[in-house]
């Protein structure tokens, strides 16, 4: 009997922690769809990231995330705006990324 109820406890807890992993993930909430765009050919630009409104983003981060920068290529980021910076692209509003995937 003791090893029954052992077993259904312990059962119980793998399977409460396996979900609760699976509740939504505070960052996948805040994610915006966007996309990589390749003005290196610009003086002063490099990766620019475009959201669907046409709103370029200049991220300052981009290096330390490990994703391959790829021209046109869809990503899901998560960002502050950095209004303390300047640029010497000015294509769009400089930002910090806190988190970038591709989609």
């Amino acid at each position: 009997m003791k090893k029954c109820l052992l077993f259904s406890f312990l059962i119980l807890f793998i399977f409460s922690c396996d979900r609760k992993k699976d509740i939504d993930d505070p960052i996948s909430d805040q994610l915006e769809d966007a996309v990589l765009l390749d003005f290196i050919g610009l003086d002063g630009c490099t990766w620019i990231i475009q959201l669907p409104d046409g709103a370029n983003l200049e991220p300052i981060n981009l290096s330390d995330f490990d994703i391959l920068p790829v021209n046109e290529k869809e990503v899901l980021i998560s960002y502050v705006t950095r209004p303390d910076m300047a640029s010497a692209c000015m294509v769009g509003t400089i930002i910090e990324l806190e988190h970038i995937e591709a989609k």
